[in-house]
Formats: C-alpha cells, structure tokens, sequence
C-alpha cells in the first residue's frame, strides 16, 4: 500500500562517507586479520559493534588515524560476567545496560590489533576482532569508488552500478561493495526482479561482519515483497534491536521505514501492545528536522492505516490522517500518499459509523484519476457507504461486479475483501444462508491464496480476516449448527501455520523458489502496469493496453498454477472437516473460541458427541495468573464429559495458549486435571505430511554447551531407550567418532530415517514470536537447526524430546500459538513433541527426565504422553511452594498434531 514512502526513504541508503578494504595488502606494516575465530564452549553469545571505517568479514574492524571510537554491544545483561580487552589489557570501565546487554563505547589507541570479549566465569574469549589502522589514501579510494557508484544508482545504471561494485570488492573495499549491493537489491526489488534482488542481498551479506541493521531492513523488504510477512517481521525488529543497542546504525529516515513497517506487520498480526510501543518511538522521530515533509506525511498515513488495522476506536487514527493531510496540501501533485489518506479517512469514519464524514471524503475523490488499487478500495468503500446508508440492494450490485472484475483478473485478494463485504448486505437483507455461503466463498480464497496476499498494495483488502471467521461462526450457531461452526473455528485457527508450512517448503527447492519469486516479481509488475493504465488519456488505447495486461497475467497465473504442481510446490487441496482429526474412545478434546459475542467452548469425546458451552471472560484470571478461576471458566463448564476421559487434548487459542492446563484445578478436593488423566496440546493440523517410518535409529543428540549435566542427561535418555529395545545412535561434537562431516550435517542426514530424537543442549530465540528459534548446534553459536530446517526436511521422526529451554514457546498475540521448535517438528509429520515454554533449571530438566525414562514403557506416542504425565506428577509432588517461581512440572508440555 505504501510503494511512494518506502521508495522515498530508500532512496538515502548509498549516501555518506565512502568505506576502505582490510589489511591484507599491507601486510609488512599492518596486522593480518585472524584465519579462524576461537571456539569458547560457553553459551552462544552475540556480539555487534559500529564505529568502523573498514567493517569487514573475519570479524575485523579498520579504524582510520583520527576517528578511533568503537561501540561494542554484547548480549549478556550482568556486567560482572563479561570483560573486554584490547591487546590483552582490560578496559576498565564497565560497560552500559542497554536492550537487556552491555554497550561499551572504546577509544582504541593508535596500533591496537585486538579486541576480545572473555567470560569471566568461564576464562573463555567469546569473541574477537581483530583491529588496525587504515591508510588515507585507501579512505581517499574507498570514496572515490563510492561517489561514481552513487551516480550511477541516482541514474539507475545498474549495469555500471554492478561493475563499480565487483571492483569495490576486487579491491577489497568491502562496505563500499556491500553499501552498494544493497542499492543494487533495492532497485532490483522495485523493479520486481525478486531472483536478482536475493542474489545482490546475499552477495551484500556476505562482505560484512555480521547481518546489520541496513542489511535486516533489505531482508525484511524482500521478504514483504514476496508476502513473507513473519520473516519480515522478524528482520525488521532485529535491525531495531540492533540501531537500539549501538545507538547507531539506521539513518534517520531508513530507521522511520523500519519502524512504520514493524508497526503495520504488528497490527497485521493483532500484536497491539507491540504495535503501539512501535509507534511511541516512531512518532518522535517523524516530528524531527531531519524528516521531511512527504516523507512525514506518509510515515502518519501508514501509522494511522496500523492503529485502523487494529480496531482502534480511540479517534487518534483520524488526528494522525489529519496532520497527513495538511502536510499535503489541497493537490496530490503526483503524491500517491494524498489519495490514501482521503480513503483511509473515509474507511476509518466508516468504522465509527460515521456516514456523512465517510461521504464527504469519498466526494473529494470524485472525478479524480485513481490508480487501478485506489480506484479499487474507493469503489469497496463506496459499497460499504451504502449499505450503512440503508441501501443493501445498491452496495450488492456493486459488489457483483467487482468480484466478477476480481475473477476475470485474478485478483485473488479483491476476491476476498468483495465477497465478505457481500455477505454483510445479504446479512442485511437477512439472506443469511446466502451471506453465509458467500463467507465460505471468502474463506476458502484465503485457503487457497493466503500465502501470496501478503503482498505490497493489497494488505487493505485482507484486514479482518480473523473477524470474518469469527463472524461465519457465529452465524452458524445461532442456525443451530455446533459441528459445523466449530470445524470453521478449526480450520481458521491454524491456517497461518498451514500456509507457513507450504510456503516453508516451496522455498526450500531453490529451482522452485526462483521460479516462484519470478511469478511474484512478474505480478506485481503487471499489477503496476495495469494501474499506470488508468493514467493514459485516451480511452481505447487504455482499454486496448489492459486486454493486452490481463493476457499476460492470464499466462503468469497459469505458470503459477505450474509451479505448485511439480515436485517442490507444496501445494496440498484446501482441508476440509473430514481432514481434522476425531478424538478416539476414553479421550476429549477441548476447543476454546474467542468471539466478538465472548467465549465459547466446546468438548468433543470420542462417540461424536460436541458440548457448547459459553464461558466467562479469562482476561482478568489471565492479567493475575489466578489458577482457581481460570480452572472454573475453561474446565468445570465441561466436568462431566473431562471426568469420563483418560485423555485430554487441549486445543487452545490466543492467550489461552499460555495456560498450563494440566495444572489447572479440575474435580474440587485441590485435585488437578492431570491427576488421573493424560494431557497433551494438540495443534489441530490436518494430518498431510508423513512422519519418519519408525524402524530408524533412535538419535541422542548432545551438542557443545556449558550445561554442566547435559551428558548426564543424554547417557539418561539413551539407557532409557535401549532398555525399551531402541538402537541408539549418540550424535555429538565428535565428527572422529562418525565419518559424517559437522555435526549439523550429520544430524540432517539422520534426521529423516530417525524413529525417536532426544535434544539436550540450548535452544534460543530471540522473542518475535518463535519464528526464529533454534537448537544451538555449535559453542560459539556458527551452527544451529532451526524452524525453516526442519519444516524443510522430507520426514522427521514420529517421537522428539526437546530438553532446552523454550522448546515449545508460545505466542499468546497469535490465534495459532504462533511458532516455536515444537510446532515446526509437529508441522513437518511428528507425531509427539515434549518441550518447554519457559526456561528450566539443568537440575529440574534432568529430574524431569529420569522420571520421564524411567516409567517409559514405548517408544509411540502414546507411550511418551503418559511418561510425560508421570513425570509431572512426580516433579509436582517435590515442589514445595509453587508460589516461588515457575516450577519445571507447569513448563513441559507434550504436544501433538
């Protein structure tokens, strides 16, 4: 929606000071750079720092004779745990908290060679960088080589821009090569060259030290443009965290994009505490001299479009509008950004009602020349206009007609926002069997197309998605249909991760991900073409040039289709209610659904018979972590059929994933629900991909780290597994032992034939979500298998024990559970996950697991539920006061399909 702001602000990467090459050709009066970093066996630990001339690979840092001031930023919060030094002497003063780190801003002196960061518990150098002085008439050619790459950017001579650049890195010049790769990857990206832009971006990473806040923000652009909105997301926030941390790294204006583009994903994602926190920095840093005006105006334009997204009623979404406006003027003069804040405007007096302001703005438009997706959203909210005015007969004729335009151009978003704003004038009309088969219409376009919508201008017409599932279940409870609104709450609540799954896949064939970044890159082209259309005066060449556009989209489209077919597509048939699973005899499931009416909840037990309850509201038992009362809302609505079950699923959604159920008070007598009964977290996928064929080796998997009983544990967990008749195959650091190559190497091979996996080691995220988490596979952090590694992989083993921390971390913002290790094993065929979603104390993790092995009496599934519920019972029962902290026995889940 905001191609004008970002293209703005992108257009300052590439300014400033020209950057020098390393050491290497000077050798005889400067210090080599080191061949291989030092491999400390503590925990990883991140490091980044700024102030370099010469920022290169290695990692290593040229300082020129006069500006010899360095910050360095480590990720480790006790001062008292960390010393620096510099050519072995320690830098005295400690250094400062910032982003749950230490920043430490040096003077380096003239002639150092070496910065290193030690553990001081541990002895060990964590990192290091080696350091020297540059020479000026490697500064004086560094620029020179930067001023003739900018001229050719500004010129958009990407061929000559691309020359400069091998040069930059022939000379071993490499920020400028990396600076002016990312140009390359910009332009490259607006001109929908998706293939070409990944290339030049990875090209870019690999010349710098390490991936930093100009880089994460290309990342995260890419990954927008090609709809990966949670990877986007993820890039963006780490490029704040790090500009945060460092006090430095994003100019001002790229560090508004970031900010105003973190705030849309946000509230795309319903994270409205993450999306306002986002906008309290953002808007002070609009208000600054050194923004100007348009971009200014845009920044408030977006700002406002993320509080509209969020269903703020608070007025401020208008006063930001407001402020757009009147920067803009009484003419657009060729500003993209005046006509979306007169429609955002009208939209967001549509949501208060308010149908005069709404015509009003709506007017202001009339008679204008509106690019294809302006003149799109004008006529959407013109329909809506009139059904709020009392005239659902009118708002249906014109939303005829626009999904007959969506299905003749194969607007598959257009699609969907015309069909759902149908159904509410049939609603209207009271014609609800009709508006609800026009919402399962809209339903299954996101089913279908939910990967791919994500993309730059349609994100106006996909908010509310959740609210339209929400609304399509509410319409079929009050027709006295509990079955089919729950299987529509079902499916609605894991389609993020089924997309993510596919999408995961399809990117993992790189023949399919080039040929899928060439269908988006050539969509968007078209897109564009088509609304340069609307700007040609006369009216047979424009009508003759979009019968020519909408031919070719025809063949792009029908290339797509292609694509998902052949072997790395990953396209899989929309699910339906036969696919989700059923609840066998002796278990229930418990579904939990929020509603704009409220709470509802519904048991299933394994004769087909559904209870629907409505229950209170949690939020405040929640807010408190009142056990008692959330145990009397979720669990005594549904006593009798939960007593009846030796099993309970759990299928959560929202907050409600954060609640440790199995803990929760059930039956009176201070019993809890896992007292005489299993309890797992179920995800509710259908079932599409296969697990491991379980005759495989069960893998014992114990990677380098500094948890002091981590091999007291794995021997735990492969005596248990051989007591039960499992061969066990030990995976460690020891790449002697297995003529396998590294350990990460050796574990992907193994993976896929594995019947069982037991992790015992670190695991690591950095708090967006999960979507970034991993099993820390080396000391220093170099190596790890993460959610995209194993949602790429063909099998996993049907049985996984994941003993780290935050194993099985959940997202309470996300309807989902969002993503964590757990659900990415269970999305790729697993079949069990036990794992964490809080931090365990080694002592705790390993009392858990002797537990655990000792009464396990299979290797299935269902074999490990009910060691995991022992466990439990067993840890809970030596717990004194759960009042203390978390207690490990609430933190283990076992989680299933």
């Amino acid at each position: 929606m905001r191609r004008l702001w970002v293209a703005l602000w992108l257009m300052s990467v590439g300014c400033g000071r020209g950057e020098v090459p390393g050491p290497e050709r000077e050798a005889t009066a400067q210090p080599q750079r080191p061949s291989t970093p030092v491999v400390p066996s503590s925990r990883p630990l991140p490091v980044i720092f700024s102030g370099c001339a010469v920022p290169g690979p290695g990692p290593a840092c040229g300082l020129g004779s006069e500006e010899r001031r360095l910050t360095l930023w480590v990720d480790e919060p006790s001062p008292d745990a960390i010393g620096v030094s510099i050519d072995g002497e320690p830098v005295a003063r400690p250094g400062v908290s910032v982003e749950q780190g230490l920043r430490w801003t040096l003077s380096i002196p003239e002639g150092a060679a070496r910065l290193e960061v030690r553990r001081r518990d541990l002895d060990d150098t964590v990192f290091s960088l080696a350091l020297w002085t540059v020479a000026q008439a490697e500064i004086d050619d560094a620029d020179a080589l930067g001023r003739e790459a900018k001229r050719a950017s500004d010129a958009g001579r990407l061929e000559v821009l691309q020359e400069i650049v091998e040069r930059a890195r022939g000379r071993r010049h490499w920020s400028v090569a990396a600076r002016w790769a990312h140009s390359l990857t910009w332009h490259l990206i607006r001109e929908r060259d998706l293939s070409r832009g990944r290339r030049w971006l990875e090209e870019a990473g690999a010349m710098l030290p390490y991936e930093d806040a100009t880089h994460l923000y290309y990342r995260g652009l890419l990954a927008e443009t090609r709809g990966d909105l949670g990877e986007a997301l993820v890039a963006y926030r780490r490029a704040l965290h790090q500009a945060r941390a460092l006090g430095a790294g994003l100019k001002p204006v790229l560090m508004l994009a970031v900010l105003g583009r973190t705030a849309v994903l946000l509230a795309r994602a319903g994270d409205r505490a993450g999306t306002l926190e986002t906008l309290e920095h953002a808007l002070p840093l609009a208000g600054s001299e050194e923004i100007d005006d348009a971009i200014r105006a845009s920044f408030l334009d977006s700002a406002a479009w993320a509080l509209l997204v969020l269903g703020s009623s608070s007025g401020r979404p208008r006063a930001l509008l407001d402020q757009a406006r009147e920067l803009l003027g009484d003419e657009p003069r060729g500003r993209d950004a005046w006509f979306t804040v007169r429609l955002n405007l009208a939209y967001d007096a549509l949501e208060h009602g308010d149908t005069i302001a709404a015509r009003r703005w709506l007017e202001t438009l009339e008679g204008r020349r509106l690019i294809r997706t302006n003149e799109l959203w004008y006529r959407l909210l013109l329909a809506r206009l009139e059904r709020l005015e009392g005239t659902p007969e009118s708002a249906g004729r014109r939303l005829r007609a626009m999904i007959a335009d969506a299905d003749r151009l194969r607007d598959h978003s257009l699609r969907w926002a015309a069909r759902v704003e149908h159904a509410r004038a049939l609603e209207q009309l009271e014609r609800r069997p009709e508006a609800l088969a026009e919402y399962a219409e809209a339903d299954l376009v996101l089913e279908q197309q939910l990967p791919l919508l994500g993309m730059g201008d349609r994100e106006r017409f996909v908010v509310g998605r959740d609210a339209v599932a929400r609304r399509r279940v509410e319409l079929l409870l009050d027709q006295g249909e509990p079955e089919a609104a729950l299987c529509v709450a079902r499916l609605a609540r894991t389609r993020a991760l089924r997309s993510l799954d596919q999408r995961v896949r399809r990117d993992a064939d790189p023949t399919t991900r080039r040929a899928l970044d060439e269908y988006l890159g050539t969509r968007l082209r078209l897109d564009e073409a088509y609304d340069g259309t609307f700007m040609i005066a006369s009216i047979a060449r424009a009508n003759r040039r979009r019968r020519e556009l909408e031919r070719e989209r025809e063949a792009n489209e029908q290339r797509f289709e292609a694509i998902m077919r052949g072997p790395g597509g990953g396209r899989s048939a929309p699910p339906d209610c036969d696919a989700l699973s059923r609840p066998v005899a002796g278990t229930v499931d418990l579904h939990y659904v929020e509603l704009e009416r409220g709470w509802i909840g519904f048991a299933a037990d394994g004769e087909g018979k559904v209870v629907l309850r409505a229950l209170s509201d949690p939020s405040e038992a929640l807010e408190s972590g009142d056990s008692d009362r959330l145990g009397a809302i979720l669990l005594d609505p549904f006593e009798e059929t939960v007593t009846a079950a030796s099993r309970v699923r759990v299928m959560a959604t929202g907050p409600l994933f954060g609640v440790a159920f199995h803990a929760l008070p059930s039956g009176g007598e201070g019993r809890r629900l896992q007292d005489e009964r299993v309890v797992v977290y179920g995800l509710d996928l259908p079932r599409a991909r296969e697990s491991g064929d379980g005759t495989g080796p069960a893998l014992v998997l114990e990677p380098p780290s500094n948890l002091p009983r981590a091999h007291e544990e794995a021997e735990l967990g492969a005596s248990g597994l051989r007591r039960r008749g499992a061969t066990v195959l030990w995976l460690d650091d020891d790449a002697s032992a297995v003529d396998g190559g590294p350990l990460s190497v050796r574990l992907l091979a193994e993976l896929p034939r594995a019947s069982w996996l037991h992790y015992v080691g670190h695991a690591r995220s950095d708090g967006l979500g999960g979507w970034d988490s991993e099993l820390v596979l080396a000391a220093d952090g170099t190596a790890a298998l993460g959610v995209a590694d194993v949602l790429a992989l063909p099998r996993v083993p049907p049985v996984v024990v994941l003993s780290g921390c935050q194993t099985g971390v959940v997202d309470p913002r996300s309807r989902s559970g969002g993503m964590s290790l757990a659900h990415a094993f269970l999305l790729a065929g697993a079949e069990i996950v036990v794992a964490t979603t809080e931090e365990v104390r080694d002592d705790e993790a390993i009392a858990l697991m002797r537990d655990l092995y000792g009464v396990l009496d299979g290797l299935d599934a269902h074999a490990l539920s009910r060691a995991v519920a022992e466990a439990q019972r067993r840890a809970r029962a030596v717990v004194r006061d759960e009042r203390e902290r978390e207690p490990a026995w609430r933190s283990i889940r076992a989680w299933v399909p």
